[in-house]
């Protein structure tokens, strides 16, 4: 006598269409957020790049006893350390990096720290450290200016942002100390 053992057990195709169908709703929920997600970490991390070659360049001055410039080619969306002291970053000999991708420097009104001087002007623009590790002026040719008047007396901004619309700012004081700062509010008209 034959029993009804061998029903084939599985999925009916309604059902995989439902499941497939549930996956498919979570999934578009979802990409945006990990986009945005994606746009805001590429923007910190560049951020944090600048800081660390702002450092660096801070660092290599009072190691070294010498004059040592970071530049920013906004133009370029590249910055890096002038190694050789000729004015220039090249990837020949000096550290030279690119900002993320959809990341790009801006310029903004309202600093982070009152009255400082943005930085992301030009096609080239720089901080120069001096032996002691405090600020020195960087001429338009990107060595170091000695002259004190032409030194920020509240320091120097750098802004970037993303195709978010968010923003991020890195302030150096002229002692020489370097600081991250968040815009709180759309265009950055309040950062923490």
């Amino acid at each position: 006598m034959r029993t009804q053992d061998n029903k084939q057990k599985g999925f009916t195709l309604l059902e995989v269409v439902i499941v497939m169908g549930i996956i498919m709703a979570m999934t578009a929920a979802v990409i945006p957020s990990i986009t945005t997600s994606m746009e805001l970490y590429r923007l910190n991390a560049s951020a944090q790049e600048i800081v660390s070659q702002l450092q660096s360049a801070r660092l290599r001055a009072v190691r070294g006893n010498v004059m040592c410039a970071f530049l920013m080619s906004a133009s370029g969306r590249q910055f890096g350390i002038d190694m050789d002291g000729d004015g220039n970053i090249s990837s020949s000999t000096d550290v030279l990096l690119p900002l993320k991708t959809n990341i790009s420097f801006v310029d903004l009104s309202t600093p982070p720290v009152a009255s400082a001087v943005t930085l992301s002007n030009g096609t080239k623009t720089g901080i120069g450290f001096t032996p002691r590790g405090t600020l020195t002026a960087v001429a338009s040719s990107g060595l170091p200016d000695y002259n004190p008047a032409n030194l920020a007396a509240a320091g120097y901004a750098i802004y970037l942002t993303n195709t978010q619309d968010d923003f991020v700012a890195v302030s150096v004081s002229p002692m020489g100390r370097v600081r991250t700062w968040l815009a709180a509010s759309p265009n950055g008209a309040t950062w923490k």
